[in-house]
């Protein structure tokens, strides 16, 4: 016994209430219909096709019910996270719209301003005035060997001075 699918009958023959017929499990190289003998028979690939020994059919048939019967309760998992979601989202009401401001660069700083930022650059990214580390200053000794030492020495010296003041050294 070979590998088995599903076909369907378009022939008028066989159609039933204006659809067409069904036949569960026909070998794969079936050419005519089993009932009319028509030509006009189509394979659905709506399965693989099984290579089953005989007697194992009804052992299938019991997997796939179980099969089936899992995925049913999996989507009906899905379906009431997706309806928890929905509902969570309605008490919380609709998020407010993303801020969009497009500011001629001449206006940045007043724009910035006047949202409680400045423009002045701190290790490469915007100072703000909420939650920003105080900037370490440092000593006049550090700022005397600062100028006298090169880049390295620059940035050894600049780190010194803000574990001195307290703040994190990145």
């Amino acid at each position: 016994m070979g590998p088995r699918c599903d076909w369907v009958c378009l022939s008028p023959k066989c159609r039933q209430d204006g659809a067409s017929t069904v036949y569960n499990d026909l070998p794969v190289n079936t050419t005519r219909c089993p009932v009319c003998g028509s030509k006009r028979i189509t394979r659905l690939y709506n399965s693989a096709p099984g290579i089953l020994r005989s007697g194992s059919r009804d052992l299938q048939r019991v997997i796939d019910d179980a099969g089936s019967q899992a995925q049913a309760k999996q989507d009906g998992l899905r379906q009431a996270e997706r309806t928890l979601a929905k509902a969570h989202r309605e008490i919380q009401g609709p998020k407010p719209p993303a801020p969009m401001f497009a500011v001629p660069m001449k206006q940045l700083g007043a724009a910035l301003k006047s949202y409680g930022l400045s423009t002045t650059v701190n290790s490469g990214m915007l100072n703000s005035n909420v939650g920003a580390r105080p900037m370490a200053q440092p000593s006049e000794a550090i700022i005397r060997e600062m100028a006298r030492g090169g880049v390295k020495t620059q940035i050894a010296l600049r780190d010194k001075a803000r574990i001195e003041n307290g703040a994190v050294v990145e």
